[in-house]
């Protein structure tokens, strides 16, 4: 706020008001400024090069600080700069130097069918982004390896507060990892777990297979065998399936999934259910 008397040509010495927050108090604040300026230059003063705080309760301005040059507003004049001309081809080569960006790097991810979700977690960590590339480069299904890094190294990392590099866990893990599961070796919920075995440095997944005895149950009739069990043990369920609660199939599956300590395939544990319901 300035002011100019009618009969001068220039501005007089401005003052700023800081902490000024409603519309109303803006009004307050200019029209109690341009009282109290006018009121110093009537009586003969001088009114100081000043930034003032606006106090919303006394209904005045209170000085803060004095502001004398522009080296008060922090603004400091630059030397004159000569011309700078910046060569087409050194831009292409900073550029072509550049690692790939986050956002490129999520649409890539998206590309190779990875969820959006997952694409942006993963694009988020360059050490988790090499993880997923070099692991599709070995083989790796894209979508499982996405899961996987999304999800059971990110969690082992955070549990353990441990760095990618302090554990066991390379990118051919995750490929023959994969390649288990699609052959029909494990089942998903038993990958996961032995993700976690291979990362805390049990061993390849394959070798943890085998030593925990985790490979997938190709024994039809121990597959039955388990279902049957399962059933005698939980009569009452099997009994809802029966008279048509399909909700209950879910558990049945479970309990036999957690019997076979998740070596079954679920959907042939599934099948049989429901085939020995509709006898």
């Amino acid at each position: 706020v300035s002011l100019r008397p009618i009969d001068q040509e220039e501005y007089g010495t401005r003052t700023e008001v800081k902490n000024v927050n409603s519309l109303r108090s803006l009004q307050r604040a200019i029209a109690h400024e341009i009282e109290r300026q006018t009121a110093v230059v009537e009586s003969g003063g001088k009114v100081r090069q000043e930034t003032r705080h606006w106090n919303e309760n006394a209904g005045a301005t209170i000085g803060m600080r004095s502001k004398e040059e522009s080296e008060d507003y922090r603004y400091f004049q630059d030397p004159d700069l000569v011309p700078i001309y910046v060569d087409r081809q050194w831009q292409e080569e900073v550029r072509a130097a550049l690692p790939e960006l986050p956002a490129a790097r999520r649409a890539r991810l998206h590309t190779l069918g990875v969820e959006r979700t997952m694409a942006a977690t993963i694009a988020a960590s360059g050490e988790l982004a090499g993880l997923f590339d070099a692991a599709v480069a070995a083989g790796a299904d894209s979508r499982q390896a996405s899961i996987w890094v999304s999800g059971v190294v990110i969690a082992y990392l955070r549990s353990n507060e441990v760095e990618l590099a302090e554990t066991y866990l390379e990118p051919t893990h995750l490929a023959e990892l994969s390649e288990m599961v699609a052959g029909g070796h494990v089942s998903l919920a038993v990958a996961k777990e032995v993700l976690g075995f291979t990362m805390a440095g049990e061993g390849t997944p394959r070798s943890v297979v085998e030593a925990r005895d985790l490979l997938k149950i190709t024994d039809h009739h121990a597959v039955d065998l388990a279902v049957d069990q399962t059933i005698s043990t939980n009569s009452e369920a099997f009994e809802r399936l029966v008279d048509g609660d399909d909700k209950v199939l879910g558990f049945l599956v479970g309990q036999v999934m957690r019997k076979t300590s998740g070596r079954a395939d679920p959907r042939e544990v599934s099948e049989l259910i429901q085939k020995k319901a509709s006898l």
